[in-house]
């Protein structure tokens, strides 16, 4: 992963600003060009952090872009930063869906929504679909799941 940061941040330097204003502007406001080089780590030091599919949802959302740009500048190393990414925060939506169906903050999809604090998956923009392919992403051990990032990686 160190060799990934240092390439970026060489393309980060050498890149004339307006193609580090569009990098910038896929992945949010305020966001500095050293934070990027950083990014990896504060990725998922903030989906660690994250307590709702809302902000979760949209750093992934984000990271998707992120690999569409560097699909599009073929950029492979870029495309698998923002993919590992966008699995991870996948995952972290999983595991708050998961929490939120068993808390009862969630409302089952075209069940009882009396309680005023019940949110469906609509309300949160993600499909049915989406949702169990994250909570069952959400459900693989923590030990697998890095292995298989690792293993990933190595490819």
């Amino acid at each position: 992963m160190h060799k990934l940061m240092h390439k970026l941040a060489h393309k980060l330097r050498s890149n004339s600003a307006q193609a580090c204003a569009h990098t910038l502007s896929l992945i949010g406001e305020g966001v500095q060009c050293v934070q990027i080089v950083q990014g990896y780590d504060e990725a998922r030091r903030a989906l660690q952090l994250a307590h709702s599919v809302d902000e979760v949802k949209d750093m992934r959302d984000k990271a998707q872009a992120m690999a569409a740009y560097a699909r599009q500048a073929k950029d492979t190393e870029l495309v698998e930063w923002a993919t590992e990414i966008k699995v991870r925060a996948e995952r972290r939506a999983g595991e708050l869906l998961a929490g939120m169906k068993i808390n009862g903050e969630r409302a089952q999809q075209g069940g009882d929504r009396s309680k005023s604090h019940d949110t469906t998956l609509l309300d949160l923009g993600v499909s049915r679909d989406q949702s169990s392919r994250w909570q069952k992403l959400a459900a693989v051990p923590e030990e697998q799941f890095e292995q298989a990032a690792a293993d990933h990686e190595r490819t």
